[in-house]
């Protein structure tokens, strides 16, 4: 690496298994001897968060912290970012460890950076709580399903007769809410006038919906 004029190197990410092979249990040696190594070469060294490839023994915790793909199949151990990082004991699982260390080498001179995580994203994650939580942050950020129609430029159309409205819907703990993908087609001679405002202001009800009237 000297030879090659390398002047700084990365490593530690995606192996939290040698982090913490066991909950709670932190093993710092091995990377400390690599990182002496580096250190007597005149190589800084950047450390890499371990936080998107979970060990064994986190697999083997509360099943909502794996990321469920559409559908609700099952996950197996082996896949790096399998879990769902919206999952607080996840998150908390990551911090406790990142934390740790942290505190352990920040003073160490040959360590001048870190890599937050790698390749972050949400994983596919569609476990029941991530769309109870939008449901609930759609909730609390607009109130009434007139201000989100506002802010989504949703409208309340006419629809040829016996067409049904294209909906998407999410499951919460209050019930059903329907909004649309997108409007119904209208007939060729349809004129634009006959659209329909949304309906009346209200508070997000069990069961809110904004759909196609039928001409």
């Amino acid at each position: 690496m000297q030879q090659a004029g390398i002047s700084v190197g990365r490593m530690g990410e995606s192996i939290w298994s040698l982090w913490e092979p066991a909950d709670g249990h932190f093993d710092y040696a091995w990377m400390d001897r690599m990182v002496d190594v580096m250190g007597k070469a005149n190589i800084k060294v950047i450390l890499g968060t371990p936080s998107y490839s979970i060990p064994v023994w986190m697999w083997k915790a509360p099943p909502e912290m794996l990321a469920r793909p559409l559908g609700g199949a099952s996950v197996g151990y082996g896949m790096r970012q399998n879990m769902n990082t919206d999952d607080p004991n996840y998150r908390r699982y990551a911090e406790r460890l990142i934390i740790n260390l942290v505190s352990h080498y920040k003073n160490n001179p040959t360590v001048i950076g870190w890599q937050i995580d790698n390749e972050t994203s949400s994983y596919g994650a569609c476990n029941p709580q991530v769309f109870i939580e939008f449901v609930d942050r759609l909730k609390h950020k607009f109130v009434t399903t007139d201000a989100l129609n506002k802010a989504w430029f949703l409208a309340s159309v006419t629809c040829p007769r016996r067409a049904r409205a294209h909906r998407v819907r999410v499951r919460s703990p209050a019930g059903l809410h329907a909004f649309p993908e997108k409007p119904a087609p209208t007939d060729a001679g349809q004129h634009p006038s006959r659209l329909r405002p949304p309906p009346s202001s209200g508070s997000l009800r069990q069961e809110d919906r904004i759909a196609c009237s039928h001409s």
